[in-house]
């Protein structure tokens, strides 16, 4: 009787932890990334930072821009998770790099990138 209760818990955690995540990412995608600033009132609430990667294997190969919209998913998930509705003033950075697997030469992309999640009034 107590492992039943036990894995109950444990199974209804879990399912709690799937639904908070699949909330946070659908929350996310509304979630404002600009370079600039928004002719909107708002409240900063902090600043974070992101990074996101690209690597080519045997049958891919690395994408610059996916390597970005990786960084920018986290800095929109970073905003959700401070309540806020927007990243203003981000900053981005990358750089490549080679790669060799398999003895297959290639190149992997890292995107770094940053700016101040805002609440709007």
């Amino acid at each position: 009787m107590v492992l039943i209760n036990w894995f109950e818990v444990v199974v209804g955690k879990k399912e709690d932890v799937a639904r908070a995540r699949a909330h946070a990412e659908a929350a996310a995608k509304s979630v404002l990334v600009t370079t600039g600033d928004v002719q909107a009132k708002y409240q900063p609430i902090n600043i974070v930072f992101a990074v996101g990667g690209s690597s080519g294997g045997l049958f891919q190969t690395a994408s610059p821009q996916q390597a970005f919209e990786a960084a920018r998913y986290q800095l929109q998930l970073a905003a959700v998770a401070l309540g806020g509705n927007a990243v203003v003033c981000c900053r981005f950075g990358y750089e490549s790099h080679a790669t060799s697997s398999l003895g297959c030469s290639g190149t992997a992309f890292t995107v770094n990138g940053y700016g101040t999640v805002v609440r709007f009034s």
